[in-house]
């Protein structure tokens, strides 16, 4: 019943209802309190956490990341922790501190290992190689999402965070042919169903690597519709990415890399008063 619960949240995450997927872990997490397996809260509080992210409340995603973690290493189930580290690494990613990320995806990976599962070897696989930018993490994590059996014509939809998280180290290496390929099934995929908050990041990654190839008015396409989609359904980051990318473009610039905290502008005259 438990489970029952939690999953029906995916029926409202993919045309971007995030209150309402919310509302249904929740209901999960109630009965999962009242119905015993309490080592599989890891799991419900950690994409509770991630849920947080996408609507852009940092500190709630935060939070519940670190109680998915704690929940985790006290049962000490590894798929679980692999989880729990995943989601809230990703957390920490947005928020702009790779060193935290990178420590606990490491942590995560050494649960995933201990497991043997590719799939959550996969989910801190591909964010490592984003955070630390470790040429064996790349490669292991390609490896990994090239031998998963998928449908030609599909993709991975839950694991859109490792797809993600390999484009952009694809992006940080200097190849965004390489980025596009990795995100191409995800946004044909997230299209056709349609995935939504999916299809938002999707297009505003693939716009970043279409402006490293020069594309600049088709990028520019890709994230007007980005943005739009994102502001319709309260995706804030990816809202305000895309935006900074638009404004880059428009102005001649570089996008700056997601997650990445501008320095504050140097004040040029004392504060009023003093």
């Amino acid at each position: 019943m438990q489970w029952a619960e939690f999953e029906s949240a995916y029926l409202s995450i993919a045309p971007g209802d995030l209150d309402k997927a919310a509302e249904a872990m929740r209901a999960g997490l109630e009965v999962n309190r009242r119905g015993g397996y309490p080592h599989f809260a890891a799991y419900y509080t950690a994409h509770l956490g991630w849920l947080a992210r996408l609507r852009g409340d940092d500190e709630e995603a935060m939070t519940l990341g670190r109680r998915a973690v704690d929940i985790a290493e006290q049962h000490e189930l590894p798929w679980w922790q692999a989880t729990a580290c995943a989601k809230l690494g990703g957390t920490l990613l947005q928020a702009g501190d790779r060193a935290a990320a990178t420590a606990l995806l490491e942590r995560g990976l050494t649960a995933a290992q201990q497991a043997g599962t590719e799939a959550y070897l996969l989910h801190c696989t591909a964010p490592l190689a984003a955070a630390a930018g470790s040429p064996a993490m790349l490669a292991d994590a390609d490896r990994l999402l090239g031998q998963a059996d998928i449908p030609a014509d599909g993709a991975w939809l839950l694991g859109e965070e490792a797809y993600l998280a390999l484009a952009q180290a694809w992006l940080d290496r200097g190849e965004p042919d390489r980025a596009r390929a990795v995100l191409a099934p995800l946004l044909a995929l997230a299209e056709r169903v349609p995935w939504t908050p999916t299809l938002a990041a999707a297009l505003a990654a693939d716009a970043r690597a279409l402006i490293r190839l020069g594309e600049r008015q088709q990028a520019r396409a890709q994230l007007l519709r980005a943005e739009r989609l994102a502001t319709a359904h309260g995706l804030v980051h990816v809202r305000d990415e895309a935006r900074q990318a638009i404004r880059c473009l428009d102005g001649g610039l570089t996008a700056t890399r997601p997650g990445t905290r501008r320095p504050a502008p140097r004040r040029l005259s004392p504060p009023a008063g003093s």
